[in-house]
């Protein structure tokens, strides 16, 4: 059996097309778990008037709600705990998949009984549509890439064995909503036996979404995101050196990623301190890793002249994706 879980809050514009999707699925052996994290939309009427049309699939959905709204992190950790499959999926609510979706991902897997099968997806963003294929890694090599942020950490459109998280006891911590999948997606590998790629952009991976966790920047956000960051480095401490070097790769091009939304987060100041004295504590080998406009900004070493240009550059940027009538 294939588990199915799928967070809910405030989707009423997506639910409709994710949940036909998944009921529509080739595929048999599912179950479906879907976690209202007290949505204060419509989203869950409209998720089941979609069920009523597929009478079949009713017996197999789960709609569990929290008492609370208790953020992305615990519906993910209920959709765990509630699940009866040997497999995990987890689809995004404003997502969708191709009716084979959940087939093509199994078929994969019975080919050398792989722990985790990660699909291509379509990114589909406005004006334009890109196809992604995860390269074909060795567990380790994911593990790595992932901490040295080289490599999504998106858990979503995986099929993953759940042996793997009742054996490890990994779950997310609850409460930092920002950087689940990073939590995760590298223990996930570094626990895995073996991995796989269904190269088939059978996943459509939305970046319309405005309210999506992906979409904005604030100081809360990096904060959770940062938080998120920093238990990697807590739970790979003592499991080799090579894990730890590329944990410090990813924190240069995480101090370089935030120094180039500085202009946005709204403590400006005690943002701009901490970011320095992160980068004051990390080896300067490092600062390598960066890309090149982290690189610039920490050469400017001044967060008001940052600020400056991030915002002509915003300005530049906007007028330029500005189309004639």
């Amino acid at each position: 059996m294939v588990s199915i879980c799928v967070p809910i809050y405030g989707v009423e514009q997506f639910i409709k097309r994710c949940a036909v999707s998944l009921f529509q699925q080739s595929y048999e052996d599912i179950e479906y778990i879907f976690v209202d994290d007290c949505s204060p939309d419509s989203s869950i009427e409209l998720l089941k008037e979609v069920l009523s049309h597929y009478p079949k699939s009713i017996s197999k959905v789960k709609i569990i709600k929290h008492d609370h709204n208790r953020g992305l992190s615990a519906a993910r950790n209920t959709s765990i705990s509630a699940s009866h499959g040997e497999f995990l999926l987890f689809i995004d609510s404003d997502d969708w998949v191709d009716k084979d979706f959940v087939e093509k991902l199994i078929n994969k897997q019975i080919e050398r009984d792989f722990d985790v099968v990660s699909s291509a997806c379509l990114e589909h963003k406005i004006n334009t549509n890109k196809v992604i294929i995860p390269a074909d890694l060795s567990p380790k090599e994911n593990c790595l890439k992932i901490l040295s942020r080289t490599k999504s950490s998106a858990i979503w459109g995986k099929l993953i064995r759940k042996s793997i998280f009742i054996e490890n006891t990994l779950y997310c911590m609850e409460g930092v909503n920002m950087g689940e999948d990073l939590q995760q997606t590298p223990r996930i590998f570094f626990h895995a036996k073996s991995c796989a790629v269904q190269p088939q952009a059978i996943y459509h991976y939305n970046r319309l979404n405005e309210k999506s966790y992906t979409q904005g920047r604030s100081l809360k956000m990096d904060s959770q995101m940062w938080k998120s960051f920093d238990s990697l480095y807590d739970y790979f401490d003592g499991k080799g050196d090579i894990y730890l070097d590329a944990w410090r790769q990813g924190e240069a091009k995480m101090i370089g990623w935030s120094l180039k939304h500085l202009n946005k987060v709204d403590d400006i100041e005690g943002y701009y301190h901490y970011l320095m004295n992160r980068w004051k504590s990390l080896p300067f080998r490092y600062i390598k890793y960066m890309d090149r406009n982290g690189k610039i900004a920490m050469a400017l070493h001044n967060k008001n002249l940052i600020c400056m240009m991030l915002t002509i550059y915003d300005r530049l940027n906007s007028k330029a994706n500005v189309k004639p009538i």
